[in-house]
């Protein structure tokens, strides 16, 4: 039977008044939050039976019948498939059962260790500028950071992309003093047929990385027969504006349906401009429109900033905003940029929700308080270029919540992982090395000339994987580079595009005498013209149209 509007309205006046005051009984004074959450958990659930039963009492039907009927009558129903799908795809992975001798294995633990020390050197670079400028960590505010540091000393970055690759390059190496090289398989692998990549490459993991094969499946999206937004946009004549016309279409009534997997498979395409705000949002698992109550929590995070002071990170925020001031594509948005890193420094949200810890939060005490400070609150000790990661959403979002919301979201799924060292697919190692290894399978020749004057490729590309290429491409072909990050929920589309980047440049690197040389070819300029699209479809799929 279908459920009407009367009969629903009905319904719920029946059970409304003891439904909440069922659900208040709960919230008892002295109960700690487990025990709140548990009692709400078990009420609920027995509120939703109860609604249930007294459908199939008085409608007939089948009681699955009857919760189908209630939940998408209540609107719940997208909420819940959206809801399965996250805890689905995150369903953890079995650990591989690999022995303690094995050698590979062995890399792995140093990575992890290494990636130990490297959080609590981070941690402890942290106590030192603290102490440098005479502050204490956590303090209630008297005044605005100050990017010079206090007291007449600059304020320093705790670490930038150079001490992350010194820690990527670290990681694995004890693993690997036996004396074994890592393989270069040509095509990659964790095991190889040649020993030349380990004098070329910096990443001395030995990790599984995905062939150009694999990754032709993975990112058969990207192929050139699908018309992609990023380069079919831009025919002249109908055939663009028939395409636009589509893909705004399609985008619309994927926005009404609002599910995470129809949102990323959208994406895997390109976005047009007007439908990306909406369709980031539900790729990343947040509601298609925000709320009232995101922009009240995103005060709530703001007013926490102005009570209380983080020494060294808020000093550390306002030196990473000054560099987003100095940027053609940026400085408009700077001060939107600094409210949103403020707002993260005191959302414990990433600390929790990251599917990566790239750092250890410092406890700290503030005077005052009972229980100690997370600080920052995020968890994330700022860097140089964090900001980074923010600045391309300032040209996709008008209002500073949609904007902070966003952001949180894409660093808590994706951005997270590049600033971690350990041994995890997907994370800023084994993009480093799958970088590596796709350019050797590529062009061998290239990547041992470019060793062989100084220029390791990992050393050039780096600051491009690190900072997701922001400030390397134009903003528009970086964000057109995250729709497809977004779309297969990976980093891996950064690394391909940085080997795609050194094959489209071989010819004149082939000729580079030092490492200057090389840089001089990707410097400032030099990348303003490139067509990401393309770049992607000529190293993915080049080889299929030649055979």
């Amino acid at each position: 039977m279908i459920v009407t509007d009367d009969v629903l309205r009905a319904e719920r006046e029946e059970t409304d008044e003891n439904s909440n005051a069922n659900l208040y009984t709960c919230v008892t004074p002295g109960l700690t939050v487990k025990e709140v959450t548990f009692r709400f958990y078990h009420q609920s659930k027995a509120l939703a039976k109860a609604r249930v039963l007294a459908h199939v009492r008085k409608h007939g039907g089948s009681v699955p019948a009857a919760t189908r009927e209630i939940v998408r009558s209540t609107g719940l129903e997208k909420q819940v498939r959206n809801l399965v799908a996250w805890e689905v795809e995150n369903k953890p992975e079995k650990p591989a059962n690999n022995p303690g001798n094995n050698p590979g294995n062995r890399a792995r633990q140093a990575a992890e260790l290494e990636g130990d020390r490297w959080r609590e050197s981070v941690n402890e670079e942290m106590r030192m500028a603290a102490r440098e400028a005479g502050q204490p960590i956590a303090q209630r505010r008297v005044a605005e950071p100050n990017p010079e540091g206090g007291e007449g000393r600059k304020a320093r970055h705790i670490f930038d992309a150079e001490d992350l690759l010194d820690a990527v390059a670290r990681a694995g190496a004890e693993g690997n003093c036996s004396g074994e090289v890592m393989g270069a398989a040509r095509g990659g692998g964790e095991k190889g047929g040649g020993g030349e990549l380990g004098m070329v490459g910096m990443v001395r993991v030995r990790l599984p990385t995905p062939s150009l094969t694999s990754l032709r499946k993975t990112f058969a999206a990207l192929h050139p027969s699908n018309r992609q937004y990023g380069l079919d946009e831009t025919l002249v004549g109908p055939a663009g504006k028939q395409f636009i016309a589509h893909r705004h279409e399609l985008g619309e009534k994927v926005v009404a349906e609002a599910f995470v997997p129809v949102a990323r498979q959208y994406a895997k395409l390109g976005l047009p401009p007007a439908l990306r705000p909406a369709i980031y949002r539900i790729a990343l698992g947040l509601p298609p429109t925000p709320s009232s109550k995101e922009a009240a929590h995103y005060a709530s995070l703001l007013r926490s900033y102005a009570r209380t002071s983080f020494h060294p990170t808020d000093s550390l925020l306002a030196l990473d905003v000054g560099h987003v001031s100095c940027d053609a594509s940026f400085f408009p948005f700077a001060d939107a940029l600094k409210s949103v890193v403020e707002a993260f420094s005191r959302d414990p949200y990433p600390l929790h929700n990251a599917v990566a810890v790239a750092h250890d939060p410092i406890q700290v005490l503030v005077e005052g308080d009972t229980q100690a400070t997370n600080v920052p609150a995020s968890g994330v000790h700022p860097f140089k270029g964090f900001i980074r990661y923010a600045a391309p959403l300032s040209l996709v979002y008008e209002k500073q919540p949609d904007l902070y919301f966003a952001f949180r979201a894409l660093y808590s799924r994706l951005f997270c992982r590049l600033t971690v060292i350990d041994s995890t697919p997907g994370n800023l190692v084994h993009l480093c090395l799958t970088f590596e290894r796709l350019l050797f399978a590529q062009h061998p020749s290239l990547a041992l000339h470019l060793s062989a004057v100084g220029a390791k490729p990992l050393q050039v590309a780096f600051p491009w994987i690190c900072h997701a290429f922001v400030g390397a491409l134009p903003v528009e072909e970086v964000l057109l580079l995250w729709d497809r990050c977004v779309g297969h929920d990976s980093l891996v589309p950064l690394a391909v595009c940085a080997a795609a980047l050194f094959l489209w440049r071989s010819e004149v690197l082939l000729c580079c005498k030092d490492k200057a040389e090389v840089e001089g070819v990707f410097g400032s300029g030099q990348l303003h013209r490139i067509r990401i699209v393309p770049l992607l479809q000529s190293f993915l799929f080049l080889e299929e149209f030649k055979g």
